[in-house]
């Protein structure tokens, strides 16, 4: 019996000059991957611009990442007092 292939999902910390080349990059590929991202984006949700800030903690499944790129992606929210800063994960 063999195994199912493995599909790695790559890991990123915040912290690139130019984010949404290196997401454009991976999705184009169909390659797997979180990154957290800074507050101070913009995204689209719902055809409104917001900044991660704005949102509560939670799962939102259809944005828009950054609000000139405009690329679909998937956001969690992290809120805890544990932590000093929120996370923002795509």
């Amino acid at each position: 019996m063999s195994e199912p292939p493995q599909r790695p999902v790559l890991v990123f910390d915040r912290g690139f000059a130019r984010a949404r080349y290196v997401i454009k990059f991976l999705k184009v590929r169909d390659i797997a991957f979180v990154m957290r991202v800074p507050r101070h984006v913009g995204i689209t949700l719902e055809a409104s611009r917001k900044k991660l800030d704005d949102l509560e903690a939670g799962w939102y499944p259809h944005i828009l990442y950054q609000t000139h790129e405009q690329i679909p992606l998937q956001l969690y929210i992290i809120r805890d007092d544990a932590f000093k800063d929120p996370m923002y994960l795509i």
